[in-house]
């Protein structure tokens, strides 16, 4: 596919190529490429296709990408939810970085209350380590890891 996984082995298939002039296909599904690190433009906002957050301390990434030609920019940590229940956006604030939003963070309806208290070990856990240990660790999703460490 389109995303950054298949793009990625598509370079990497190219540049390992015993033969040079080999041809690599990437097929793609939808009509950009992209995968979850894609968005849409709907009536003034911007829609992002899939949760993604680029970390700039992947190793490979580092080793692929340009970040100069990217022209990345940092952004306030959280998000405005659209619940079905609600008029209007929830905000999900993080409260370590902005401690000036714990009282949005701990009020928001997103989630309840013992979701939020689950993920003190995990805050602790990530402030804790650098980044080396924190990549030595298993990798794991948010949700699994939520349900099976903490």
């Amino acid at each position: 596919g389109g995303g950054i996984s298949g793009l990625s082995a598509a370079i990497e298939a190219a540049s390992t190529a015993p033969n040079k002039k080999k041809k690599i296909a990437v097929l793609e599904t939808q009509s950009k490429p992209g995968g979850r690190v894609s968005s849409d433009d709907s009536n003034g906002y911007t829609l992002d296709r899939g949760y993604a957050v680029f970390i700039t301390e992947y190793p490979e990434s580092k080793k692929l990408l340009d970040y100069d030609a990217l022209q990345l920019q940092a952004y306030d940590p959280g998000a405005l939810i659209k619940l079905s229940d609600a008029d209007g956006f929830s905000m999900i604030a993080d409260p370590l970085r902005q401690p000036s939003k714990l009282w949005k963070a701990l009020t928001t309806k997103v989630g309840t209350f013992q979701d939020k208290f689950r993920l003190l070990p995990l805050f602790y856990n990530v402030k804790t380590k650098s980044i080396d240990e924190l990549f030595e660790q298993d990798e794991i999703d948010t949700l699994t890891c939520l349900k099976e460490t903490y």
